[in-house]
């Protein structure tokens, strides 16, 4: 089974009101593509959850 999506995939599955979590670290593993196709897409009403192990 592959659990590897493409951004399409993603950004299909995301609807208004839902609570969206990313993670990374520091700025080499933050999901910038996945952030800017978010924005991009028009989805409003969310809420966004940033965890990054940065200092």
């Amino acid at each position: 089974m592959n659990k590897l999506i493409n951004l399409n995939q993603i950004i299909g599955k995301l609807k208004e009101g839902m609570t969206i979590m990313v993670g990374g670290f520091l700025t080499n593993g933050g999901p910038n593509q996945i952030m800017d196709a978010i924005a991009e897409s028009g989805i409003g009403s969310f809420t966004l959850i940033c965890n990054d192990a940065a200092f």
